[in-house]
C-alpha cells in the first residue's frame, strides 16, 4: 500500500508533458515547386508546407518533410519508406482523402493592356507567341495546336518578363504560381478566362496507411472550414484558397487583383 501511494505521488509531481501522449511520426516528400514547396536555407518552405505542418499538428503527428525528385518520391511512398507525397493528382496505387491541399489551375496569361476576349478553344490563340516551361509535360492539344511560336523558358518568372517586354504574347501556367510571381514582381498580367484546366491535388499516401490518411484528411477538412487554409494561401500569394476556387469556377471573373 505504501509503495502504491509513493508511486502515485511521484506521478503527480511529473510535468504534464511527460505523461502526454507523444506525437506519432509522419513523413512526406515533395518536389521543388514554388510557391507550394521549396527549400529556403535547406528548410522546407511554402504554401503546402505550412498547410501540412498545421494539419500534422492538429492530428498529433510529428512531421518530417524531404525534397526529392518526383518519381523517386512516389516510389518511396509505394515502397513504404515515406508515408505520403505532397501535391499529387489522383493515381492508381495510392490513396488520398476528400479535402485537397491545392488546386492545379492551368490558364493562358497575357498582358493586362490587351483584350483577348473570353477563352473558347486553343485554336483561336495560335497566331500568338506562347511560352511553355522546360521540364513540364503538356497535352497534345497545346503542343500540336500550331502556335506561331513556342518558346521553352526556365520559369514562370522568365515567361512573365518576356510577355511584359512584348517578346512573347502568352504563357500557359498554373494560376497560383503566376499569381505569386505577379504579386512579387508587380507584373501587369491577367489570365484568360475561363481557365483551361483544373485538377485537385492531395497529400497522397501509401495504400496501407488508411488511418494516417484519414487523420490528416480530417484536419484538412477542419482547416478548410475555419479559414486556416485561406489565410495560408493569402500569406504567400495575396489571394485566398477560396479566391482560387472562385477563379476556377466563376467564368465571369475578368481579372485577378491583389
Amino acid at each position: 500500500m505504501l509503495m502504491r501511494t509513493l508511486c502515485l505521488s511521484l506521478l503527480l509531481l511529473l510535468p504534464l508533458t511527460s505523461i502526454t501522449k507523444a506525437a506519432d511520426k509522419l513523413t512526406g516528400c515533395f518536389v521543388i515547386w514554388p510557391p507550394y514547396t521549396q527549400l529556403i536555407d535547406d528548410k522546407p518552405y511554402g504554401i503546402t508546407v505550412d498547410i501540412m505542418h498545421e494539419a500534422a499538428k492538429r492530428s498529433n503527428y510529428d512531421l518530417t518533410l524531404s525534397s526529392l525528385p518526383w518519381n523517386r518520391c512516389l516510389k518511396n511512398v509505394q515502397r513504404g519508406d515515406i508515408d505520403f507525397a505532397m501535391e499529387a493528382v489522383e493515381r492508381p496505387g495510392f490513396i488520398h482523402g476528400k479535402h485537397p491541399s491545392a488546386l492545379y489551375i492551368e490558364a493562358f496569361w497575357h498582358r493586362a493592356s490587351e483584350d483577348y476576349g473570353r477563352y473558347k478553344y486553343v485554336g483561336l490563340l495560335t497566331d500568338k507567341r506562347l511560352a511553355l516551361m522546360q521540364g513540364y509535360k503538356y497535352s497534345d492539344e497545346i503542343l500540336d495546336a500550331g502556335f506561331k511560336v513556342i518558346d521553352w523558358v526556365q520559369s514562370e518568372d522568365s515567361a512573365a518578363q518576356l510577355i511584359v517586354n512584348d517578346r512573347l504574347d502568352l504563357v500557359y501556367a498554373d494560376v497560383v504560381v503566376m499569381q505569386h510571381v505577379i504579386t512579387k514582381e508587380g507584373y501587369e498580367l491577367v489570365p484568360l478566362l475561363p481557365v483551361h484546366n483544373v485538377q485537385p491535388l492531395y497529400p497522397t499516401f501509401n495504400v496501407s496507411l488508411v488511418e494516417k490518411r484519414d487523420r490528416i484528411d480530417n484536419a484538412l477538412g477542419q482547416m478548410h472550414a475555419d479559414g486556416s487554409i485561406d489565410q495560408i494561401y493569402k500569406k504567400h500569394t495575396g489571394l485566398s484558397f477560396s479566391d482560387f476556387v472562385e477563379i476556377s469556377q466563376n467564368s465571369s471573373l475578368g481579372k485577378i487583383t491583389n
